[in-house]
């Protein structure tokens, strides 16, 4: 059987293709090593903070306080979260949140602290349950979830309130 130059050269070409191709996702960037948010959670970025993974618990009882659950991932400088907002609710109390510098710092919902499901990770710091007084939008929807930062300025971000979910039982007020 004689091989050709050319059949040669093409098969060369295609392996160094696919080996050039597959290194693509490797790195500091890659895709899988980027934060992102769950479908179904409100995200955003502002300069050098991004917030994931927003979304809304309604209270469990009549009259109880609804629970905001955010992750905010500092990508440079310290902040600090003065101040959230969420429509058709009371001011949020839980604030001010000190963000350190290159740290995920997770706003968890009651009963579900990252800390006392899995230790902590490494740059990874669990900060204070955020709830939300009179919160009248049902779960379903959508609300406006304002983040004021004492640096960064501010941030809108559109936020389902969801109902539990079987990992959620028993969480919120």
């Amino acid at each position: 059987m004689r091989t050709s130059r050319r059949g040669v050269a093409t098969l060369a070409a295609g392996i160094v293709a696919a080996a050039a191709l597959a290194g693509c996702g490797a790195g500091n960037n890659s895709q899988s090593s980027r934060p992102y948010t769950a479908p179904n959670a409100g995200a955003g970025t502002l300069g050098q903070l991004t917030i994931t993974d927003v979304f809304l618990l309604p209270p469990r009882l009549p009259g109880g306080d609804a629970s905001l659950h955010a992750a905010v991932i500092t990508q440079g400088a310290p902040d600090q979260l003065v101040g959230v907002s969420v429509q058709s609710a009371d001011p949020v109390t839980g604030t001010p949140v000190t963000l350190p510098a290159f740290t995920s710092t997770v706003l968890p919902v009651p009963d579900l602290s990252v800390s006392a499901v899995l230790p902590t990770p490494p740059g990874q710091v669990v900060g204070p349950m955020l709830t939300v007084p009179n919160l009248t939008t049902p779960a379903g929807s959508n609300v406006a979830v304002t983040f004021s930062f004492r640096d960064a300025g501010t941030l809108t971000i559109a936020a389902p309130v969801t109902t539990p979910q079987a990992a959620y039982t028993g969480v919120g007020s």
